[in-house]
């Protein structure tokens, strides 16, 4: 398997680094720091990756010329926002940049497959993000869906029927991208001191932070899940990709976007990951209402209740904002 080189992290993050808010690097607690990407654009971590993926996408559009053109993916929550945002940035981008190409990218627009289960702050960030996109009448928010299933489904079919892509959650695209964050960090934290980075994950996106920061330093990086949603650290510890329940619901968690960990990530985090930890929803609440982060940051938090890396500065990914 190609993995990401570091020059390639490099080149990405040259590209998108304009658009990227400079997040804080904040005490928590003792040696434990917060890595705000609740205060990137959007209010998640998905921003970086999910802006070098929309990016790629209209890069090759300057060959194909394809009219109209969808970008689309299956979300409950942050991707989706990242997704309908990142459209409307890169619109006005390229509309500057490639003037001459204007009907193409006046006719790119943003498409978001939900679920029942998507939650109603969630919802209605991804509405007030499409309510912005002035360009085309075409960008949709459909959450008719009953479950993760049907939406996939439906995503699959509209893809079949239209002219698009499928931006999706774990891929080589997207990991290369959040590597802006692994920089960032490296920038706030002295040479001097040891490393470790502990991150929620779900379809693996967020071990391109991981993969890019190891290959700036020595890293160690600790994931960690929810019981309801814990696909991935199964799928370490087995020789098949592991899937969600599709049925279960948590308080701290938007909902299944994507069933399983997409392989390319497990095949990364299976050289990476030095620890994998199963979380309780209760011991999470219990963060998250001391603390107010959102619910995925505070997954990451927990893990640090079973396990206490030894190294000088604990970086914590604050992967959202508390938006209830």
């Amino acid at each position: 398997m190609e993995y990401i080189t570091l020059a390639e992290f490099q080149e990405a993050h040259d590209k998108i680094r304009p658009f990227l808010n400079a997040t804080k690097l904040s005490v928590h607690e003792d040696n434990v720091y917060l890595k705000r990407e609740s205060e990137q654009k959007t209010g998640s971590f998905k921003w970086s990756g999910v802006l070098y993926s929309v990016m790629m996408a209209f890069e090759r559009l300057l060959e194909h010329k394809t009219i109209p053109y969808y970008l689309v993916t299956q979300s409950t929550g942050n991707h989706g926002i990242a997704v309908i945002a990142a459209v409307k940035h890169m619109v006005e981008y390229y509309l500057k940049k490639h003037p001459s190409n204007s009907e193409v990218w006046l006719n790119v627009a943003p498409g978001i497959f939900a679920n029942h289960l998507i939650k109603d702050n969630k919802l209605q960030k991804m509405q007030a993000e499409l309510s912005e996109f002035a360009y085309n009448d075409k960008g949709f928010v459909d959450n008719s869906f009953r479950d993760y299933r049907y939406a996939l489904i439906a995503r699959t079919e509209f893809l079949k029927k239209n002219k698009g892509e499928y931006l999706n959650h774990g891929g080589k695209t997207i990991m290369t991208g959040y590597g802006s964050i692994a920089f960032a960090i490296d920038e706030q934290v002295s040479r001097d001191k040891t490393i470790a980075l502990y991150t929620t994950i779900g379809a693996g996106g967020p071990l391109g932070i991981c993969l890019c920061l190891s290959k700036l330093r020595q890293t160690e990086i600790v994931i960690s899940q929810t019981k309801e949603y814990d696909a991935f650290v199964r799928t370490l510890n087995s020789n098949d990709i592991q899937e969600n329940d599709l049925s279960a619901i948590s308080s701290v968690s938007d909902g299944i976007a994507v069933n399983c960990p997409e392989e390319y990530a497990v095949e990364i985090g299976r050289k990476i990951i030095n620890k994998a930890i199963t979380v309780s929803t209760s011991e999470v609440e219990r963060i998250v209402r001391e603390t107010g982060l959102g619910g995925s940051s505070c997954i990451a938090l927990a893990a640090l209740g079973q396990y206490r890396s030894s190294a000088d500065c604990i970086v914590v990914l604050d992967c959202e904002g508390n938006t209830e």
